[in-house]
């Protein structure tokens, strides 16, 4: 899987308009925050590709979510492309096993 947690660099290297430009060498930076934390817990990224106008699914991994309550990961598409990337956190699994705030 293209999407991995190893380091990389954090800053595009241009825009446009609204979109960041990344290398496709270097990798696209993802971070992905939960709040409250929820230390060791999953936390996926969804990654979509554009093609014929459309979003479709490209893939996705989850991470262990560290001590600061923070992901960070990298994802280093094989091909040039236009992405999107979503962050999904289980919000039941939460609820359901009686973890603080839940129901």
């Amino acid at each position: 899987m293209n999407v991995d947690g190893s380091d990389g660099p954090l800053d595009a290297y241009d825009r446009s308009g609204r979109y960041k430009l990344y290398r496709l060498a270097a990798g696209a930076p993802m971070v992905g925050e939960v709040l409250p934390k929820q230390v060791g817990r999953p936390l996926r990224f969804v990654v979509q590709k554009r093609l014929d106008g459309r979003w479709r699914f490209h893939e996705s991994s989850s991470f262990t979510i560290s001590s600061s309550g923070t992901v960070t990961a990298y994802f280093k598409p094989a091909r040039p492309g236009t992405f999107r990337i979503r962050t999904v956190f289980d919000v039941f699994d939460y609820v359901r096993d009686g973890s603080p705030g839940g129901t």
